[in-house]
């Protein structure tokens, strides 16, 4: 017996019994407010899935900056996504989902993000962007407030600085003339513009929390350095850096953060594999020639990895193809879901989205050494 197709069978009664248990995954169902004793109400999705989230601080107060993402990033599309949510998994490692309630950013209003964003001049002096330069290299502030159980607290301050590696730079030609060309800083060069630019924005932070209340006069800040990714890339930017300061620092002690996107395929990824002697190019090809052997008909399907210290911890697939009916998709998601647990490392989360002509059709997800679940959309 092909001991693929075994554990494929396996794999299937194992997703359709986390089906049958969990329900649905967020999407079909609203939002609800529950109670907690000696604690204010908080908002959690209806249906509890694998990932940790934190509950959501009630009354819900949106910041003064809401909207800025789509504002200050239009040309940088699959970035915002990216920034919020490894925003809020950089704050797990300091604040629990336990023990912590979330509220948007409270303390940067948006005629100071406005200010900070643009360059520093005589009639601008808190811009953070140097003035030598066409472009913006810090080009979006994103902060998430942390509060206790009570919500009388102000336990932590997360921030987000955006940075564009992407800038023109003047070439003398040979004719003497005046060029301009594209160029980039490196991630290291990124990392020492960044540095000094965080060290400013924990300043202005603090003294805001000090003057606002002087019980969170403790609170520490957090400030994580994001590399934004051109617009025509496959996949996001990355995370270079994380840094932290208390009540009684001057500047922040940073951590670098190794993190990497890769699309499936890619030279870039048969580059990684050749340098690293891995085989994530040729389990990915293998696992496209299964599904091309079960499916009869034509299904695409490409991936993004995400490397942390140089290993694979989570590939999201997307396939796209079209459907005669619920059981088709049934049965395929089925298939891309087992298939890609016998194929990929057991530590690596997987996310897997089937849809056709833009309509979504299901989801199957795998959190690293934990059980799958599968959902299907009912229209």
């Amino acid at each position: 017996m092909n001991i693929k197709k075994s554990r494929w069978h396996v794999g299937v009664l194992v997703a359709c019994l986390t089906l049958a248990l969990s329900g649905c995954l967020p999407g079909d169902e609203a939002e609800e407010t529950l109670d907690l004793d000696d604690a204010p109400q908080f908002v959690a999705p209806s249906v509890q899935v694998e990932e940790k989230y934190y509950r959501g601080l009630n009354p819900f107060v949106a910041s003064e900056t809401r909207g800025s993402l789509e504002t200050y990033l239009p040309n940088f599309r699959l970035d915002s996504g990216r920034l919020e949510l490894g925003l809020l998994e950089i704050a797990q490692d300091y604040y629990s989902t336990e023990e912590h309630l979330f509220r948007e950013g409270q303390l940067i209003t948006q005629s100071e993000l406005s200010s900070w964003l643009r360059k520093e001049s005589e009639d601008n002096p808190m811009g953070l962007n140097p003035s030598d330069r066409n472009e913006r290299t810090l080009v979006h502030i994103l902060e998430h407030n942390y509060f206790n159980l009570k919500g009388d607290a102000l336990n932590g301050v997360v921030i987000g600085l955006s940075l564009s590696p992407y800038y023109t730079k003047e070439v003398e030609n040979e004719d003497g003339t005046i060029t301009t060309q594209p160029d980039y800083e490196t991630e290291e060069e990124l990392r020492t513009i960044g540095f000094d630019i965080a060290n400013e924005v924990a300043s202005r932070v603090r003294s805001k929390i000090n003057r606002l209340d002087e019980r969170h006069t403790d609170t520490p800040i957090i400030i994580a350095l994001y590399r934004l990714e051109d617009s025509s890339s496959q996949v996001p930017g990355n995370f270079l850096s994380v840094g932290t300061v208390g009540p009684q620092d001057t500047q922040l002690d940073w951590q670098t953060i190794n993190e990497t996107y890769l699309f499936f395929p890619s030279g870039a990824l048969n580059d990684f594999d050749e340098a690293r002697e891995t085989n994530y190019a040729d389990d990915f090809r293998e696992y496209r020639r299964d599904v091309e052997e079960f499916y009869p008909n034509y299904v695409g399907i490409v991936g993004k990895g995400r490397f942390i210290d140089e290993q694979l911890v989570e590939l999201t697939i997307n396939a796209n193809t079209e459907y005669q009916s619920k059981t088709e998709v049934i049965q395929l998601t089925q298939f891309l879901g087992a298939t890609a647990i016998d194929t990929f490392p057991e530590h690596v989360r997987l996310n897997i989205y089937t849809e056709s002509v833009n309509e979504p059709q299901s989801i199957f997800i795998r959190p690293p050494g934990g059980e799958p679940s599968m959902h299907i959309y009912r229209e």
